[in-house]
């Protein structure tokens, strides 16, 4: 082959791999600038647009992260829930999927109010942004930890899927809306309802509640009128009564616990499946650093980890998520949205059955703190995930 021959080649090669470098970015950058989340509330995010620097050009994911963390690029709108001085060790990106390293500061500075899924929207929707990119894994200094406030960590979390709510649902709650507690106590009293001809499948009237955390381990807390209120009592409370409603349809009700006793949340999924339970719903109270996020959230399964789940059970999940979330909108606090949130909790992608996690409201918003402080209003949440569970049964004709 001539010179002037090898030199076209090597010419083209270094063209072609330009291109491909240029393909990648292309759809990540806009006039070299990276886009970075960040929440507004607990559903809205606001974004912000930051030019690289020439010395990340070849490290755009790095930089993008290195920058969502430093405070300084916080919006005046939003917020992060990012605990400062935390350090982005480092960004690899390779087939698809990112390697992300974070200092293990970061471990010791989330506190039991520090609100893990918001950190993960935050971090997850700003790497989603580079199309090059599927799935993420993160570390700390370079060692994965199997959780942090029992959301899974040494698990590669994975490009979102909002599932859809059937149509059957949501013409339900629908049907719903302005009734009255009385009013949906007495239609679920009366089976002969059509949506018993949509029966295909029975399962037994037996739930499993779980409230959350206990014993030695608090959950979240909030101050009102200097006085400390901790979460494990109120999901207690709200507990009980959701219990007392359902055994008062003939529901066979499983307590993961009655007192305040601590049990680890990775065993809690394995005291479930040793039930035969339906359904499994998680009863908690969240926490922001911003004292404004306040509402509720309804979390349903990411993902299946036990071996033989029910049939279709991350869809319907999607279901109870929906019909829960609609009976705490129609008569307590406000609810986020009107999808249930995907939640990559342990408790809910351990589970075997159809399973949720509330979030009662926020422990670091005074609103929502004055209202779940009280022993009526619990009562009340209570009863509301009861009838919403309870409503899951019925449309299903499961009776």
């Amino acid at each position: 082959m001539t010179f002037s021959k090898k030199f076209f080649v090597v010419i083209m090669v270094m063209a072609v791999m330009v291109s491909l470098f240029s393909n990648t970015y292309a759809s990540n950058l806009v006039n070299n600038k990276v886009k970075l989340f960040y929440p507004i509330d607990g559903i809205k995010f606001t974004t912000v647009e930051i030019k690289v620097p020439r010395e990340f050009e070849k490290r755009v994911e790095l930089f993008a992260l290195k920058a969502l963390f430093n405070n300084k690029n916080v919006p005046k709108e939003a917020f992060t829930e990012i605990p400062k001085g935390i350090e982005v060790n480092n960004v690899t990106v390779v087939n698809g999927s990112a390697k992300v390293d974070l200092s293990k500061e970061f471990l010791n500075k989330v506190t039991p109010n520090h609100n893990i899924p918001t950190i993960l929207d935050t971090i997850t929707r700003t790497l989603f942004e580079f199309s090059s990119i599927n799935q993420i894994n993160i570390t700390f200094d370079g060692e994965k930890v199997s959780s942090v406030n029992e959301w899974v960590f040494n698990e590669s979390f994975k490009r979102p899927v909002v599932l859809p709510v059937s149509n059957k649902t949501k013409k339900f709650n629908e049907s719903l809306q302005g009734k009255t507690k009385n009013e949906i106590l007495d239609m679920l009293k009366k089976p002969e309802n059509l949506y018993m001809a949509m029966a295909t499948t029975t399962y037994p009237k037996k739930v499993y509640l779980d409230a959350g955390h206990g014993g030695s381990d608090p959950g979240a807390s909030g101050t009102y009128n200097g006085i400390t209120y901790y979460e494990k009592n109120i999901n207690l409370s709200i507990t009980n009564a959701a219990k007392a409603k359902l055994e008062q349809f003939g529901y066979t009700v499983y307590m993961r616990r009655t007192s305040d006793t601590y049990t680890n949340y990775t065993q809690i999924a394995g005291l479930a499946n040793a039930t035969d339970a339906t359904c499994f719903v998680s009863i908690h109270c969240n926490a922001s650093t911003n004292s404004s996020v306040h509402g509720t959230e309804v979390y349903y399964p990411d993902h299946d980890s036990y071996s033989n789940p029910f049939p279709n059970r991350i869809t319907t999940s999607t279901e109870l998520a929906s019909v829960v979330g609609s009976a705490l909108n129609s008569w307590n606090l406000p609810y986020w949205g009107t999808n249930p949130k995907v939640g990559n909790y342990a408790v809910l992608n351990g589970t075997k059955m159809f399973a949720i996690l509330v979030e009662c409201g926020y422990l670091s918003n005074s609103g929502d703190l004055q209202y779940l402080i009280d022993t009526t209003n619990q009562v009340d949440v209570g009863e509301s995930i009861a009838i919403g569970t309870m409503n899951f049964f019925f449309i299903n004709g499961w009776h």
